[in-house]
Order: structure tokens, then C-alpha cells, then sequence
């Protein structure tokens, strides 16, 4: 909330906001400017709907992934207990509470990714527990999340097959095949009928601006860059490596590749939300890598798991990736204008403004980043905004006799026509 309130998050406030507001009504937001199915399949940021009609704010999204995030914490808890005493279970999901990735999922801007952890651990618990109804409710969710989790859902669902079908459980042998199978068709679905009925008439955003087009091989020795192989060990560090001890590891290679073969940095930087895709079943593997090691010796397990716990406190508190207090600052004069000229401002209006002063006016269907034709007010907020943003937005104000100011300080301008 802090971070929200000092102007420090980001478009995804904004854009999110804006999407859901028109949940019924085009799904729309002016930053990717076409309904969201264009871009994910998120039918369950449906359920935000009417209480983003009720509040008609942001802080709705903040709260939302909050929760989201906490509540991947039970389901680790469940997975350790079934296999460990109650003191070395708790220190699991300490660890897992403190595992900075998670934190950044859950501090940054909000995101459909913000309930794949909960979702996708505890459907785990459910598959581990072999626990029917469960499974099949968590795998629906996780299906609506994003149209990403149907990929990995599908290893999931082989994966499963292979295993049950071992150990001759016909039963769970067969739900994971359906799972499989189901996520395949989720994803067919997205592609070849959500999309078209979108009006979407450009390739699919994931793969053209992540990964250049659909062809992995040129990609493939980028894993091998320092910026990536850091992003593995921040990864593995917390978990002291221990979650390399469980076959479950396997599960979270389709989510790391999907963000370590990415061109875009964002997607393999931790604090942001793509790690989603990968982390419960980091998690989950660190649960029964934890029990691997209190089989061999409760001792080493012991230290090995109160060392994961300090490693875990010193990163959150002196080495954050998640750059908690670089994301909040006082009140500012210049803030307190913003709030009451937000306040003020009618719905309808149109504005333009950069991301920091966006994720404030995400229940203005007309507010936006990159304005197509002139709108009715420009908000050029110097001390958060991209210089280049800025440069060219007064460039455009000075060249249109139309616009006048109507508020300014040093470090903020507002613009109406």
C-alpha cells in the first residue's frame, strides 16, 4: 500500500485497473489497447470485478495479490507434515514465507500471475494427498490463471501419468492424463478461438515480443549469460540448493525456461512477477528435498533448515532483490497534488501521464501511457517519469497552443486543453 500511495508502481496498476473495470463490458485497457484476452487468458480476474466496482480502487489488486501470495504458504506446510515432524515442517515453511521470489511476486505490480503459486501448490498437496475434488478445483483455477499455466499443467499431467501408472493407481493415473490433455485443449482454445474473437489480428505477444518468434535454438546459449545464471542461483541460494534433491524439480523447468529463455530482462529478474510460473514447485521440491535430508539425518536437516531460514532473513533484510524500501518514500508536496487533482477528475476524461502517475487512474477508461490523438489533460511527472517520456511530452505541449497549465511545481506539471 505504501509502495502504491508514495507512486512507485508501475503500468500493470493502471492497465489491470482499466481491464477489469470493463470486465463486461470489452475488457479493455489503452496501454495494449484491444481486450486482454488478446494478449492472456485470465478469466479469473473476473472474480475482482465487483469488488473493484465497489472500492473503484487499486488498492483492491494490492490487496488481492497479498493474500494470493500468502496463501501459497499452507499447502507447503501440508506437503512437509506429511512427511516430517511438526518443529522441521514449520521451519519448511518459514523458509518457503521468506523465499524472496515469492515476496517479489507478491510486492510488485499486480499481475494474473499472482495466484499460480497458491494455485499450482495447492493442487500439488492435492495430487500428493490424493485428494480428488481438490485436484480437480486447483487445476481449474490454475487453467484460468494464464494461458502459460496450461503448459506447464500438461508436463504436470504426463508426468503424473508416468508416475501413477507405475505404482498401478488407474485412478490418479487417469486424472493426470486428463489433466494433460485438458491443458492442451485449454491452450488450443486460447489460441484458436479466444484470441480470433478478440479481434486480434497480430501473432501471439508472448512469443513475438519475448522471444522474437517461436523458435527456442537461438536462444538456447543465452541461458549460459551471467545475468541468467545469477537469476538461477538467486533462485536456488535461499533453498540452499535443497530443492535439487526432489524429482519435483523437474515440474519447475518448463517455468524457468520460459523466463530464462526470454529476450526481455524483466522476465528473468527477480521482484518481478513472471517467477510465478516456477516457484511453487521450487517450493514444493524444497518440502520433500527437506524430508530427503531428514531421512538421511534429522540433525543435518535441523541445521541445514535453520541456516535456510537465517539465509533467507539476511537476503530479504540487507540483500533484497525485491528492493522493499527503494520502492517506498514519504509523502511528497507533489504527491498530495496529484491525490486531489485525482480526485477531482472526471471519469470520462482523458489523460495522458507515464507509468507512476497511470497506476493511480486506472478507473478512467480514457486514461493512458501513449496517447494516439490529443487528450483533455497531460500530467509530466519529472521526478518518476522517463526522461525521454518527458522530453518528448513537453516538446508536444510547447508545440500545441491549445494546452495551458493549470498546476506546477519543480518536479510537476499539469497540462489541460
Amino acid at each position: 500500500m505504501l509502495r502504491y500511495r508514495s507512486y512507485h508502481a508501475g503500468c500493470d496498476e493502471g492497465l489491470f485497473l482499466q481491464s477489469i473495470s470493463s470486465a463486461f463490458h470489452g475488457f479493455h485497457n489503452t496501454p495494449e489497447g484491444a481486450s486482454h484476452f488478446a494478449y492472456h487468458f485470465s478469466p479469473i480476474l473476473y472474480v475482482l470485478a465487483f469488488p473493484v466496482w465497489i472500492w473503484k480502487s487499486a488498492v483492491v489488486l494490492i490487496v488481492a495479490q497479498a493474500v494470493a501470495g500468502s496463501l501459497t504458504i499452507p499447502p507447503i506446510y501440508r506437503i512437509a507434515r506429511g512427511r516430517l515432524p511438526t518443529l522441521p515442517s514449520a521451519l519448511v515453511t518459514v523458509v518457503a514465507a521468506l523465499y524472496p521470489p515469492l515476496g517479489g511476486v507478491s510486492f510488485t505490480d499486480f499481475s494474473e500471475n499472482a495466484f499460480a503459486p497458491a494455485a499450482v501448490a495447492w493442487l500439488l498437496w492435492a495430487i500428493d494427498a490424493r485428494k480428488m475434488v481438490p485436484a480437480i478445483v486447483s487445476a481449474l483455477v490454475c487453467l484460468s490463471i494464464k494461458e502459460d499455466q496450461a503448459i506447464t499443467l500438461a508436463l504436470v499431467g504426463f508426468a503424473g501419468g508416468a508416475y501413477f501408472y507405475q505404482r498401478k493407481d488407474r485412478k490418479w493415473a487417469l486424472y493426470s492424463l486428463s489433466l494433460a490433455c485438458i491443458s492442451i485443449l485449454v491452450f488450443a482454445f486460447y489460441l484458436k478461438v479466444v484470441r480470433p474473437a478478440a479481434g486480434v489480428w497480430y501473432g501471439y505477444p508472448s512469443f513475438r515480443d519475448f522471444y522474437g518468434g517461436v523458435n527456442p535454438i537461438p536462444l538456447i546459449p543465452s541461458l549460459f549469460t551471467a545475468p541468467k545464471l545469477a537469476y538461477l542461483l538467486t533462485a536456488l541460494l535461499p533453498l540452499l540448493g535443497i530443492c535439487l534433491l526432489s524429482r519435483c524439480m523437474i515440474l519447475a523447468i518448463p517455468g524457468l525456461l520460459e523466463c530464462l529463455l526470454s529476450k526481455v530482462p524483466v522476465a528473468y529478474t527477480i521482484g518481478e512477477h513472471y517467477p510465478a510460473i516456477w516457484v511453487p514447485y521450487v517450493l514444493v521440491a524444497f518440502a520433500i528435498g527437506a524430508s530427503v535430508v531428514w531421512r538421511r539425518s534429522s540433525r543435518a536437516a535441523y541445521e541445514a533448515l535453520a541456516l535456510a531460514v537465517a539465509v533467507g532473513l539476511y537476503i530479504n533484510i540487507l540483500a533484497s532483490p525485491n528492493q522493499w524500501s527503494g520502492s517506498i518514500s514519504p509523502e511528497t508536496s507533489d504527491q498530495n497534488m496529484l491525490d486531489r487533482f485525482e480526485a477531482r477528475l472526471p471519469v470520462a476524461a482523458s489523460v495522458t501521464s507515464f507509468c507512476w502517475v497511470y497506476a493511480h487512474l486506472g478507473m478512467h477508461p480514457n486514461a493512458t501511457v501513449y496517447a494516439q490523438s490529443p487528450t483533455r489533460f497531460v500530467i509530466i511527472y519529472s521526478g518518476r517519469d522517463s526522461p525521454d517520456w518527458v522530453s518528448k511530452e513537453r516538446v508536444y505541449v510547447a508545440g500545441s497552443r491549445k494546452y495551458h497549465t493549470i498546476e506546477k511545481t519543480d518536479g510537476l506539471e499539469i497540462y489541460e486543453r
